[in-house]
């Protein structure tokens, strides 16, 4: 079974969120549920951190995790990580397991480029997304604004 992730960073809090905007599918995937991770620590963090694809051939002989036991449990096999990057902007993590890959058959060169290129475009949804959610907000805040400054200075009838 193939299994992927998605950590988004939450730059006020310095964590990689596995929880409201990621996700995790597949097989171990209640193993991330409602877990935050440091953006520099662990195999994820170190993708985040120096926004560089990180092959891991054997998850389970792996102990650069964050939570290594927890990884572990999670039963995945190999992963291999890449950062959601927009422009120099690192906005999170997107990872991939599946039985393909190992220490004999490491991902091929096309197919971290394909990864690369999802990822790329994952993170300039995620980017347009978020610029989206801002600009509402705004418009909400200012339409807020506008109805106070009604309600403190009324318009008188000419």
């Amino acid at each position: 079974g193939l299994s992927g992730k998605t950590n988004i960073c939450e730059p006020r809090l310095n964590v990689l969120d596995f929880s409201g905007g990621a996700a995790f599918r597949g097989p171990g995937a209640d193993m991330y549920a409602n877990l935050e991770l440091p953006c520099g620590q662990g195999i994820v963090g170190l993708a985040f951190t120096r926004g560089e694809t990180v092959f891991v051939p054997d998850a389970q002989q792996e102990d650069r995790w964050f939570d290594p036991e927890r990884m572990h449990r999670s039963g995945l096999r190999s992963v291999f990580t890449v950062p959601l990057q927009h422009h120099t902007e690192r906005i999170g993590v997107v990872g991939l397991d599946s039985p393909r890959f190992s220490a004999d058959t490491p991902p091929t060169p096309v197919e971290l480029t394909l990864l690369r290129a999802f990822a790329a475009l994952a993170a300039i949804g995620i980017k347009n997304a978020r610029l989206f959610q801002e600009r509402e907000d705004d418009r909400l805040r200012l339409r807020r604004l506008l109805q106070e400054a009604g309600h403190l200075f009324p318009m008188s009838p000419s």
